[in-house]
């Protein structure tokens, strides 16, 4: 489990790099102040539109609109939802109730600037004075920017969208009235500012954040959610899902600096709090309590209706504490979507739901953001059903990632990047969109550190199975198949040269020490016992054989060798050792044959540091061993700076 300064670190770095994806950033006002002696914040704010849910609940808006005044209503919508019952039940009520409305029809699933700027300017053609939105997140965050910048003809498109892409000027003026009818329970959109869509030239996500591009309400009708497809309803779930569990392990609000020295320069996404705390965990109650249901049946209205206000929820929490890392690197995930066609989409499109290319790397990353609140993390995996009795600090992020695999295995989600259509070549232009580099003209952010980008490369892998032994989703009935490495005797290894330890389930090793090998869990990473009792994992690059034998006797299973001596390692590379010896390349048929061969229980010293409740806990954490290949994952010194930020 990463080191807490070492997550706050990278986070820290996510901001000062400039990257301003919708998850980490927000609209500053530029305002006189007072320099309030604090090197961080000691308040929060909370701001939410206001909503109203009920069975059926869209028949008011057409009474609503009347009791504006409205006399010319901007409708919008995509092409597939102008036909069902959602727009339907809304244009009736304008009927009824004498409203006069156009209806924009052409909204983009994952909207671009392209997008925008067609539905701006067909909100710019009429002098509309209420604008309603019906439809997912794509539709309202396009209704909020047709809104903002009919109200604002003068403006660039880029004036108001984030910095470094845009300007980030803050909005001054006015806007008219917008009530959103969301039709799926996911994004939360209803009740934040914020306005998401792909820079296409630079093949990115960014997007507008401001309270002033709220929704004036929201109409929550679970009705409308029963239209949703299974996979629709899947992808929405989980961005619930980790709208929830991102916001609540957020920083806490009294760590994000720097301490703002007027009120209106405080963000709208500030860190953890009481209220936003109470918002994510009943949320994510909610979704442990019904998400299968709503997946599973479409029919089941309670479970619907259910989901449907968890959006809320969570959209709440994250919509004032924010959100981290599985949002920010979701972005560049959808963004540089190659041929994938999601499933339940009628899109003519290649597409990555927003929904999925946010939980594809959940597990790595809360397996890396434990050690920050561990007491969180813990509490979370027992939300969502884990046994944690008997379950360590230490453990919480490993417990975390082992119970968030088993629920995305149970709702079929595709299994890693490869399955959304990437290979191992795209990691560097993901990390990229995570972290990016100074870009001539556009971007205008310091450059990011080799360590920092073999960081969130290191995530970017474990989220694949293909790429490493790491996986998303991995079938428990194939876990209890599987089977470990066990020497048929005692093997001994002797310590070549000194070794430091980097994480807690390591030895520190000295020249000369003498090691038993208890498993070679993988060619270059074993455990073992040293003389004075301490177990632990260590390099097979530091070590040298001390007897002969190197026989070994695998259980209902025929593997390649796992043997790696010392002379393997290659000079000079940075593995973390003292010598500079490397950890010796596994080639991938090797690493497919110990993935085959694993075993499901774990047969290591009761009470040990390293000991898991199963296989995928014991896969993830020799995944996070594996940073000794990538430099990244040192102690470094830092101080907090950002909290995190809704999608």
């Amino acid at each position: 489990m990463a080191g807490r300064d070492r997550i706050v670190h990278l986070l820290r770095q996510l901001e000062k790099a400039a990257c301003r994806c919708p998850a980490h950033s927000h609209t500053f006002h530029q305002a006189s102040g007072h320099d309030c002696g604090r090197k961080t914040d000691y308040a929060f704010e909370m701001a939410s539109s206001n909503i109203r849910y009920g069975e059926g609940v869209t028949r008011e808006i057409g009474m609503d609109l009347q009791n504006m005044g409205a006399r010319n209503v901007c409708l919008m919508t995509d092409n597939n939802l102008s036909q069902l019952y959602p727009v339907e039940a809304v244009l009736e009520s304008l009927v009824q109730n004498g409203v006069n409305y156009k209806v924009y029809d052409n909204v983009r699933v994952e909207p671009t600037d392209s997008s925008f700027k067609e539905a701006i300017a067909f909100a710019k053609k009429e002098t509309f004075d209420v604008y309603v939105a019906v439809g997912g997140g794509s539709v309202i965050d396009t209704c909020k920017a047709a809104n903002l910048y009919a109200c604002h003809p003068d403006a660039d498109f880029l004036d108001f969208v984030n910095v470094p892409i845009g300007k980030g000027k803050p909005i001054t003026g006015a806007l008219k009235p917008l009530i959103a009818v969301p039709t799926t329970a996911g994004t939360g959109s209803e009740t934040t500012g914020v306005a998401i869509f792909d820079f296409k030239k630079l093949k990115a996500k960014t997007g507008i954040a401001s309270r002033a591009i709220k929704p004036t309400l929201g109409i929550v009708d679970p009705l409308h959610t029963l239209h949703m497809p299974e996979r629709v309803a899947a992808n929405s779930g989980f961005d619930v899902l980790c709208h929830a569990l991102e916001s609540y392990t957020a920083l806490p609000y009294n760590m994000r600096s720097p301490c703002p020295p007027n009120p209106i320069d405080r963000p709208a996404y500030q860190g953890s709090n009481p209220i936003s705390d109470v918002w994510s965990r009943h949320a994510l109650n909610v979704v442990a309590k019904y998400m299968k249901r709503a997946v599973n049946d479409a029919e089941d209205v309670k479970a619907r209706s259910s989901m449907h206000l968890a959006s809320v929820f969570a959209g709440i929490g994250f919509g004032n504490a924010g959100v981290h890392l599985c949002h920010g690197m979701s972005y560049p995930i959808a963004g540089n979507v190659k041929t994938y066609m999601a499933k339940g989409y009628n899109v003519d499109h290649p597409v990555v739901p927003h929904g999925l290319s946010v939980v594809l790397t959940s597990p790595a990353v809360f397996a890396f953001t434990a050690s920050m609140c561990p007491e969180r993390h813990l509490e979370a995996a027992e939300i969502l059903g884990a046994d944690v009795s008997n379950t360590k600090r230490e453990d919480a992020g490993l417990l975390l990632a082992d119970t968030l695999r088993q629920f995305l295995y149970d709702l079929k989600v595709e299994d890693g990047l490869s399955a959304v259509g990437y290979t191992k070549d795209d990691i560097p232009d993901l990390v990229r969109g995570t972290i990016p580099q100074r870009r001539a003209i556009v971007w205008s952010c310091q450059t990011v550190s080799q360590t920092q980008q073999e960081r969130m490369q290191k995530i970017y892998v474990q989220s694949d199975g293909h790429f490493e032994v790491f996986t998303t989703v991995f079938s428990p009935q194939a876990c209890r198949a599987r089977t470990r490495y066990r020497p048929r005797e005692a093997v001994k290894v002797v310590a070549a040269v000194n070794y430091r330890p980097q994480w807690p389930d390591e030895l520190q090793l000295c020249q000369g020490d003498v090691i038993q090998v208890l498993y070679r869990d993988e060619p270059s990473w074993w455990f073992g016992r040293l003389q004075n009792g301490a177990e632990g994992y260590f390099p097979t690059a530091c070590v040298t054989r001390l007897n002969q034998s190197d026989d070994h006797e695998p259980v209902n299973a025929n593997p390649s060798s796992l043997w790696s001596s010392s002379k393997d390692a290659a000079p000079d590379a940075p593995c973390g050792c003292t010598s500079g010896r490397s950890t010796p390349k596994v080639p991938r048929h090797e690493k497919e044959s110990l993935f085959r061969a694993l075993g499901h229980e774990a047969s290591s010293k009761s009470g040990s540091a390293h000991s898991s409740p199963s296989l995928l806990h014991r896969v993830l954490s020799k995944g996070h061993r594996r940073k000794i290949d990538a430099q990244g994952l040192g102690d470094v010194n830092c101080s907090i700076n950002v909290a995190f930020e809704p999608d």
